[in-house]
């Protein structure tokens, strides 16, 4: 299960996002799974889309949210002029912490190399 923030300014500034949750879920395709749907309005018509994406991967899961939100966003007249304007994965604080901590020993924590200058 992923989070994807999908990020969508809503046309002339609009802050009501009353049904949108409906909305992008009745435009979930067969075989894309997505567990559930929050808004969280923000400033000056930006919306934040959370996602929870049942994907493949992360870059899958990602996919999936994003064509969802275009498929409505094309679909619905009162979204017409409305536009994506970003679409990421949330990074758990704990995880991206293990990313990013210093390799101590070969094996399962071994970077990967870099195929043009050798190294990790």
């Amino acid at each position: 299960m992923n989070l994807v923030h999908v990020r969508v300014q809503l046309p002339d500034g609009t802050t009501r996002v009353e049904g949108l949750k409906q909305t992008l879920l009745r435009h979930v395709s067969a075989g894309e799974t997505v567990e559930h749907i929050s808004l969280h309005p923000g400033d000056e018509g930006e919306v934040t889309v959370g996602f929870w994406v049942g994907g493949a991967s992360v870059t899958g899961s990602e996919r999936i949210a994003h064509a969802v939100t275009l498929r409505a966003l094309e679909a619905e007249p009162a979204l017409a002029r409305a536009r994506v304007t970003s679409c990421s994965s949330a990074l758990v604080p704990a995880v991206f912490d293990e990313m990013t901590r210093p390799v101590q020993a070969p094996g399962r924590y071994m970077r990967w190399t870099d195929a043009e200058g050798g190294e990790g």
